[in-house]
């Protein structure tokens, strides 16, 4: 994950602020969340986020 990131450019502090800050819509288990232009899939555990894919939307 931490490689993908790296390749588009994302850095952690905008996929936490992403998965914290953003507007949510869920899916399943799987919640999408829209930050400024980055779009985070993850799933929430108890007390862990798990990202699946991070990237920019355009």
């Amino acid at each position: 994950m931490k490689n993908m990131m790296l390749e588009r450019g994302l850095s952690k502090k905008e996929i936490m602020d992403a998965v914290l800050k953003g507007a949510k819509r869920a899916k399943g288990r799987k919640i999408t969340s829209l930050f400024k232009r980055i779009e985070v899939v993850f799933i929430k555990e108890t007390c862990n986020y798990f990202v699946i894919t991070s990237y920019w939307r355009r």
